[in-house]
């Protein structure tokens, strides 16, 4: 299953439902990935591990969850490993490269992930811890003791107690993902995270295997010793930086998950008939936003009250001014100015008779002593003076 071209990281890919290939799968289907990783009951070797890996991890069902000894934190930090695939190297020639399992840590940038070689026996057994038997104790001792980033030591007379072994690694199913992706979280913090959303999504059942590795993961093995039992001192056998890897999984598993990432080919020739699509669709949305444009700025000048040259011309306002005796439009009379202003529906006729009140009441008699009529209204349309 290949990405939608509108993703760009695996931040993006996991969290989309439509990329979970166990999404809409019986739950049987996911405890199934989670059984290969049990350490008891014949136990896969870590070798038997690899292979089922690489088998599984063709498609994104998910990442692997590796501690690594880290200053930042006793428990180290949780580096979240996906993309698993052999090198192939060149045909006809021996490589140093050339069947090795690599692996991609974190999320991308730009065309560039860090790129590890997968180390096998990362895939193997603990010895015994003893831990919580519940995961909810488990958080609750974590909560007793905000300051400490481990729970326990676990004593013999606890109650509630269990003797667990797990892997240095560990499965991470695709909707978890993106809550744990390039974020160097220690084994508090990927427990506190991951156990409630665990809780949220109905998984408690499938997800034991994983519980138990982040609870011994947030364990301190004994009074004597502070170190948990799944820290590894590197992340697999190191970084890789041959340019034939780099290059191989940046075309074969990055641009292939994220197809969007994927250079465009500079000689590749676009279809014609495409082409005029696109270019039709293009002068479609211009035109629509062209009108929007002239619509919007309508409606702002319409907004503006005008002014009497802007609503008669230069011709009429200069024949008002001469007729009403005055210097400049500014000093036209009121009603020149409220007409002008006028929006359509406005009753012209209230208008005459406001100016009729006002022109009465200044020379001292009464308002309304001349009606406003609607010949007087038309007379200022027709300019009929």
């Amino acid at each position: 299953m290949t990405a939608p071209l509108e993703h760009r990281t695996f931040t993006e890919l996991f969290a989309d439902p439509a990329n979970d290939p166990l999404d809409d799968q019986p739950a049987n289907n996911l405890e199934e990935h989670f059984e290969r990783w049990r350490v008891k009951n014949s136990a896969p070797t870590p070798q038997q591990l690899h292979d089922d890996v690489l088998t599984d991890f063709d498609i994104n069902i998910g990442a692997i969850g590796f501690f690594v000894r880290d200053s930042r934190s006793a428990t180290g930090v949780l580096k979240v490993c996906h993309g698993f695939k052999r090198h192939p190297g060149v045909p006809g020639q021996s490589t140093v490269n050339r069947g090795k399992t690599f692996m991609c840590e974190g999320d991308v940038a730009g065309l560039d992930i860090a790129t590890y070689e997968l180390d096998p026996a990362q895939l193997g057994q603990t010895v015994e811890v003893q831990t919580c038997k519940d995961p909810a104790r488990h958080l609750q001792l974590l909560q007793d003791e905000p300051a400490k980033e481990m729970a326990g030591p676990i004593e013999d007379t606890a109650a509630n107690k269990d003797v667990c072994r797990t892997r240095l690694g560990m499965f991470i199913q695709c909707p978890l993902v993106q809550c744990v992706l390039g974020k160097d979280l220690s084994a508090r913090e990927a427990f506190e995270i991951l156990h409630p959303t665990i809780n949220t999504e109905n998984l408690t059942t499938a997800c034991t295997r994983l519980l138990i590795f982040l609870m011994v993961a947030s364990t301190q093995p004994s009074a004597t010793e502070a170190t948990p039992k799944t820290v590894n001192d590197q992340l697999g056998n190191g970084a890789a930086t041959a340019p034939d890897v780099l290059n191989h999984r940046r075309e074969h598993v990055l641009c292939r998950r994220l197809p969007s990432l994927r250079p465009v080919d500079p000689t590749h020739r676009a279809d014609p008939q495409m082409t005029a699509i696109t270019g039709h669709m293009a002068t479609v949305a211009d035109n629509q936003r062209k009108e929007r444009e002239d619509r919007e700025r309508q409606r702002a000048e319409a907004a503006v009250p005008k002014s009497a040259r802007d609503r008669h011309g230069d011709h009429i306002t200069d024949m008002l001014i001469k007729m009403t005796g005055v210097n400049d439009d500014d000093d036209l009379p009121e009603l020149h100015h409220e007409v002008a202003a006028a929006k359509k529906g406005d009753n012209k006729r209230m208008t005459c008779q406001r100016a009729f009140d006002q022109a009465a009441l200044a020379l001292g008699f009464t308002a309304g002593v001349v009606p406003a009529t609607t010949t007087h209204a038309a007379t200022l349309d027709s300019w009929n003076f």
